[in-house]
């Protein structure tokens, strides 16, 4: 329901920002002429000095315009039309402003010209952030003066009365979009009947629901609680469907633990899937867009490392410099691993010989002292030198730079159910673990930590990591 009433205002929101964008470009180009920026006479005829500044900065125009509405679709600008907190309108298109921002300023190394329009790009982006706020501010204040009965109000009937039910009602007139109404609550308990929950009334009971949808204005259902029986669940969708009123449920009535549902459409195939995972498709592209940026980049920078390390590895130990070894990546897929070589050739193959000497708990297997290190093995290990040739992984997409641990086949046939959930997203280089001790903590503390990470994933958190691993790969700290 809130979806059709945000893509109701889509069209209007879209020219909105396309007209602010383009009054942000003609106002920053007549004031970087008129503070002499474009090499014109700022004291010319303000028809004349407007057309020349248009023409001034006519090369950069494409991307000027174009980037910072695609990256507010990217950033979810195009969310919540009718939203009441500001912040929540200043903080995806400060997003899409701000990366524009880095994108075609650092885009002088590049292209000499933006160098000669940083006055233009300064004046630009502050007003174009001002025109994204005002539309936003503007289509909210459409939707909310309009009156209850009018088309842009969806009235909501929620069935539940517990303190799930009444949080949804509260999320609803608080926190989505404006144009909310709650038209009452149906409960199982014909004992709550007439008591009012929050602002509005328990008009009735499950059984009652017809009458109330002859009575009442009705656009939507919601189930929250009180019906657990798939069989009535199914019946009441039907009665919905055929008195053409949406019907929705929340993922608590079929999971303890709240999932995302996603609904999918494929000819005539319709599903519903509740995704114990809520990981937003454009920020995943981001991550993978930053995983090939940053990895190429440190390979290339690494590249003394890329030849000295095989060179030392060989003349400590006869043997390849490079370790493979196949691990397991999201969803169960197979790929292989790279390291270089910190240990004996055949060193996996001698697991039976010193299986008395693990140091960790669960299914995983580390010695702090293995004796099947090679001379430089263990400084290789330390200053996790050994894991750089994983950046290739990372770049070819079997790995990012920060997630689990990819785990062996052999440790994945003995995980508990709920462990096998840090199997769905991909693997990394380094996660929480790493930064929180390494070896120095159990495994269930570790499969706990990448729950945690899985749980609460963010690109900042992303960030956070990797600052926190360059501390713990210094510290050398629960390193093996």
């Amino acid at each position: 329901m809130t979806r059709e009433q945000n893509n109701y205002f889509l069209p209007l929101l879209l020219a909105l920002d396309l007209v602010s964008t383009l009054a942000a470009y003609a106002l920053s180009a007549l004031v970087a002429c008129m503070l002499g920026a474009c090499g014109h006479d700022h004291h010319l005829h303000a028809a004349i000095g407007l057309q020349l500044s248009w023409s001034t900065y006519l090369h950069i125009a494409p991307p000027v315009i174009i980037i910072p509405l695609l990256l507010l679709v990217i950033a979810g600008g195009y969310r919540y039309t009718g939203t009441r907190a500001l912040r929540r309108i200043m903080q995806p298109t400060g997003t899409a402003v701000a990366v524009s921002a880095f994108c075609l300023l650092g885009m002088q190394l590049l292209y000499p010209a933006v160098q000669e329009a940083r006055v233009f790009l300064l004046l630009f982006f502050p007003l174009a952030w001002l025109g994204f706020i005002g539309g936003r501010l503007l289509i909210g204040r459409i939707i909310r003066s309009a009156p209850l009965n009018s088309s842009l109000v969806q009235h909501v009937l929620i069935i539940g009365t517990d303190e799930s039910a009444l949080a949804a009602a509260n999320l609803l007139q608080r926190q989505c979009p404006l144009g909310v109404s709650l038209a009452g609550y149906l409960s199982a308990d014909p004992a709550d009947v007439g008591r009012t929950i929050g602002s509005a009334p328990v008009l009735g009971t499950v059984d009652d629901f017809d009458g109330i949808i002859n009575s009442k204005v009705v656009d939507g259902v919601l189930l929250i609680s009180g019906l657990s029986d798939t069989g009535a669940i199914r019946a009441l969708s039907m009665k919905c469907e055929a008195m053409g009123v949406d019907f929705g449920f929340s993922a608590s009535v079929f999971t303890r633990r709240g999932a995302a549902v996603a609904t999918e459409r494929i000819e005539g195939l319709s599903a519903v899937f509740l995704r114990s995972v809520a990981l937003r498709p454009e920020k995943l592209f981001l991550k993978r867009l930053f995983d090939i940026v940053a990895s190429a980049a440190l390979i290339a920078a690494l590249t003394p490392l890329w030849i000295i390390v095989p060179v030392w590895i060989r003349r400590n130990s006869p043997g390849p410099a490079l370790f493979h070894q196949e691990r397991v990546g999201r969803h169960g897929r197979l790929f292989t691993m790279y390291k270089f070589r910190t240990m004996v050739v055949g060193a996996d193959r001698m697991v039976d010989q010193v299986a008395a000497l693990n140091e960790m708990d669960g299914p995983v297997f580390k010695i702090k002292n293995d004796p099947r290190f090679t001379g430089i093995g263990r400084f290789l290990r330390t200053t996790s030198i050994d894991e750089l040739p994983q950046l290739f992984n990372v770049f070819k997409g079997d790995m990012s730079l920060v997630g689990p641990r990819p785990p062996l086949m052999s440790e994945v046939l003995k995980y508990l159910p709920w462990q096998r959930k840090r199997l769905s997203v991909v693997p990394g280089i380094t996660c929480l673990w790493q930064v929180t001790g390494r070896n120095e903590i159990k495994f269930d503390e570790w499969m706990q930590l990448d729950l945690q990470y899985i749980e609460n994933w963010s690109l900042n958190l992303d960030f956070k990591i990797l600052l926190q691993t360059l501390t713990a790969v210094l510290s050398r700290r629960g390193a093996e």
